[in-house]
């Protein structure tokens, strides 16, 4: 869209106008802070794309820096471990999943209340994707993957993947219960409002009919997308931001949305930090649409604001799983279903993987 190539210069002042109109003590108070802010990050192309997004024009704007600092997938013992010793070594945490705000709440005192609910740009933001201690700034969802070139027709959704006589071809499932038996569960027939609590004996019996199916268990998305582009599967289930990136450097895959299963990354406030406001300040920049949009622009993430779609074009929107169509079929991961019976459903995974 031609209104997302206007020069930075412009978007700069657009941005710490907004910023300042909607939160002026905020925006004071973070300036009188502190020059620097450490923000734990996941690392890799996503890493990247929130520098460009949102780290380096916040300090454009304000002159104070953002650290990334690299982390574990889920770093709730660290998060303890620098609550805990006082040490200060992150200030808040990005793309930290709704799982691991639970747990956190759960196990203890390490997370701040952000006060932002009646910020207007808060307020853009679907309830869906926010409660009083993290806000929601990206949206990750496991579609159907497959190889462009092996279908006349192609696959739509579960129930296909698990069809092998009108899909026929080699298929690769996550190593994992977790999005694996909402697959099988849907491919059986359930529908997503009847999805939780999860009839785990239909899930394993769903599986039974695919295992010998499936060439290959993936531990690691980069894992499940050398299987496919290497052309020794022609379906996954995997992530959607791993596909998307390598149909764009040439691999023939395409994506099926259909009861795709998402998850939300979200910002958060450790206890303890001397920084308080300049997080939040952070925080309400972050949520801008055209900020979250230059994240969508360069990787598969999906914005939670849906403003940010005004500064996406309609080509790229058909990859992120907050673009209405895919919401529309989709459904969230119930991390308290799954907080509460991981244990137990991954014993029994492991085991039937091994009959």
């Amino acid at each position: 869209m031609s209104d997302t190539r206007k020069s930075a210069i412009s978007r700069r002042t657009l941005l710490i106008g907004a910023s300042a109109v909607a939160a002026p003590s905020i925006w004071t108070s973070a300036r009188a802070q502190t020059k620097r802010l450490i923000v734990r990050t996941p690392g890799g192309p996503t890493a990247e794309a929130m520098k460009k997004a949102y780290y380096e024009p916040f300090q454009a704007a304000t002159g104070i820096e953002i650290v990334p600092a690299t982390s574990n997938n889920e770093p709730v013992s660290q998060i303890k471990a620098i609550v805990e010793s006082k040490s200060k070594t992150w200030d808040m945490a990005a793309s930290l999943s709704r799982a691991a705000i639970r747990q956190l709440l759960k196990d203890g005192d390490f997370l701040l209340k952000h006060g932002l609910e009646n910020e207007a740009v808060v307020k853009e933001i679907p309830a869906s994707f926010r409660n009083e201690y993290a806000i929601g700034h990206g949206v990750y969802a496991t579609p159907l993957t497959y190889r462009k070139d092996k279908f006349k027709e192609p696959p739509k959704n579960w129930k296909d993947f698990f069809d092998v006589k009108t899909f026929p071809g080699r298929r690769a499932m996550r190593k994992n219960p977790v999005d694996t038996l909402e697959i099988a569960l849907f491919a059986d027939g359930v529908a997503p409002k009847d999805l939780y609590p999860l009839d785990v004996d239909r899930a394993f019996k769903s599986l039974d009919r695919i295992k010998p199916h499936v060439a290959h268990w993936w531990t690691s998305p980069v894992q499940a997308i050398q299987l496919i582009t290497n052309g020794e599967v022609d379906m996954v289930p995997v992530w959607s931001n791993f596909p998307t990136a390598a149909a764009e450097q040439g691999a023939p895959l395409a994506l099926a949305w259909q009861n795709n299963i998402w998850g939300t990354d979200m910002f958060t406030i450790l206890k303890g930090t001397d920084n308080f406001e300049t997080c939040r300040q952070f925080i309400l920049f972050c949520l801008q649409g055209e900020r979250q949009a230059a994240v969508g622009r360069q990787v598969a993430i999906a914005p939670t604001n849906p403003n940010a779609f005004k500064f996406i074009s309609p080509e790229r929107a058909t990859v992120l799983a907050t673009n209405p169509p895919y919401q529309a079929t989709g459904i969230e991961i119930n991390d308290e279903f799954w907080a509460a019976n991981r244990d137990a459903i991954a014993d029994r995974f492991n085991k039937w993987l091994l009959s």
